[in-house]
């Protein structure tokens, strides 16, 4: 394409999940991190670029309206995340954006292109697809159309399609060492009062809550994560002194005292949170957040860190209650670490959520009843059961693959981790309907207990305690409704390799 814009100007876009057939409100509303950090490291180094970020998730809105939003903003580059469930609904509205102006440049980002960076590209109104950490390249693609410069072949870390409509991918871009380096995310540009937690993070009356990464990376290799497709399990942090300088700025600038840190792994090193906590106490910053953590790395130490300096909640994903299975999904963790590691929380006096996945490889009903038994057995605030997905990038995915769970012709949105969408790993062990009856089963047992009921009763002291927990109980049935409601019928009645094939709701 060629840029007929005297000045160039810089859309970030953040694509609607909800048509991809998500759940409305089940994940709360996250802020476009990624697209706020790449808007602040061009800010940085093109001072004069023009930028804009529309945000049509939290805005909530429909293919007119995202074309209504392109007309009036007039971007000569666009800029996408994309993640896999949102594929086909990027492509329309990539489409939509080259009908607005056909000499726009239309660049891909996220997870999607970075798995497949080539075949991103193959779609007509794709220019480029990043591969990967996309600061440093973005910045490196905007400074060459600033300077008309359309030929990319030095820039690393992206593939793209040449003039004569060929398509090239280049050398892979190294991973920016210094954290710091980068600024905080641009707040300016979205509307920071409309982001919050999901009811199972929600920690406050706050009506907001920031979201912040300290962290980028993870040192573990489970078979279902994404992380090292980006991050190559290779992890940096930021300097205490940073984290908690950007805490204070949301703060002072915000008036917002609740926060999600969304490192993949926060309490990983003792000594790293620690500090990080001791310098959010030393500014008494008077916050409340949540964390992930893994209980086999937290340590009293930390634990007592962390709650001093405001955290109140922490997340983990302990998978399932079957060892077996936890070893398959290479989690390096014990049944036993996992209770006295949440003893150990209750402890210091953390409310705890955890997630499990039901339908891994090799699940049974017997570990599917493991795992539900298991769940009830922890002291755990809250519970999230998960059918599994393989998602594109991970090593289940090419397992999954290989054994047929998953073709070339599967819809992208199958894919999506909570929506109304089938399960899309579906074993002979365990029928389709078998899984959906027990995701079902999962919720009901672990939140329609009598302790758990009274417990949650019990800690009621506002009445943003009332509505979080309602809100929390109505998006769950919602989910469970909406599941079985598109929940085909296919045959179970044939067994074995032939079971395997109608059961799995591939589309053709």
């Amino acid at each position: 394409p060629s840029l007929n814009a005297a000045s160039p100007k810089l859309l970030l876009f953040n694509p609607p999940f909800l048509l991809s057939h998500g759940i409305k409100e089940s994940g709360g509303h996250s802020m476009p991190l990624n697209l706020m950090y790449v808007a602040s490291y061009i800010r940085k180094y093109l001072p004069e670029m023009k930028m804009q970020i529309l945000d049509a998730e939290m805005e909530g809105l429909n293919y007119d309206q995202v074309e209504q939003r392109f007309r009036e903003i007039n971007a000569s580059i666009v800029t996408f995340t994309v993640p896999t469930p949102c594929v086909n609904i990027c492509k329309k509205i990539s489409d939509i954006a080259k009908k607005v102006n056909p000499n726009c440049i239309i660049i891909w980002g996220g997870l999607h292109p970075t798995v497949f960076p080539r075949e991103c590209v193959t779609h007509p109104s794709v220019d480029i697809a990043v591969i990967g950490e996309g600061e440093l390249i973005i910045k490196e693609l905007v400074e060459h159309i600033q300077n008309g410069q359309m030929d990319f072949s030095d820039v690393k870390g992206i593939a793209f399609k040449t003039k004569l409509g060929e398509i090239k991918q280049t050398l892979p871009q190294d991973l920016i060492q210094d954290l710091d380096s980068i600024p905080f995310p641009a707040y300016d540009m979205v509307a920071v009062q409309k982001y919050h937690s999901a009811p199972t993070k929600k920690l406050s009356k706050s009506k907001s809550t920031m979201s912040i990464m300290t962290s980028r990376g993870c040192a573990f290799d489970c078979i279902h994560c994404i992380s090292k497709t980006t991050w190559k399990r290779k992890m940096r942090f930021r300097s205490p002194q940073n984290v908690a300088d950007e805490m204070e700025y949301c703060v002072k600038k915000f008036g917002v005292t609740e926060f999600n840190f969304v490192d993949d792994l926060f309490g990983i090193n003792e000594k790293r949170v620690v500090s990080v906590c001791e310098e959010i106490k030393r500014r008494q910053l008077n916050v409340q957040w949540v964390a992930f953590a893994r209980t086999d790395t937290i340590t009293e130490p930390m634990l007592k860190a962390m709650r001093e300096a405001g955290c109140v909640k922490i997340s983990m994903g302990i998978e399932s209650g079957s060892q077996a299975l936890l070893d398959k999904m290479r989690k390096s963790l014990r049944l036993d670490q996992v209770k006295r590691g949440i003893k150990l929380m209750k402890k210091y006096g953390f409310e705890v959520h955890s997630s499990f996945m039901l339908g891994n490889l090799g699940e049974t009903e017997e570990t599917i009843r493991e795992t539900i038994d298991f769940a009830k057995q922890l002291d755990l605030d809250n519970a999230t059961f998960f059918i599994t997905s393989p998602y594109p990038g991970t090593d289940l995915y090419t397992i999954s693959m290989e054994q047929g769970f998953v073709t070339n012709e599967t819809p992208w949105e199958d894919f999506i981790p909570l929506g109304d969408k089938p399960p899309l790993l579906v074993q002979n062990t365990v029928s389709y309907e078998k899984l959906m009856h027990y995701q079902k089963m999962a919720f009901k047992e672990f939140y329609l207990r009598p302790k758990f009921i009274i417990g949650r009763l019990l800690r009621i002291r506002t009445v943003s305690d009332v509505r979080t927990l309602m809100e929390g109980f109505t998006i769950f049935k919602g989910i469970m409704d909406k599941k079985m409601e598109n929940t085909p019928s296919p045959k179970t009645e044939e067994k074995g390799e032939e079971n395997k094939k109608i059961t799995s709701p591939i589309a053709n």
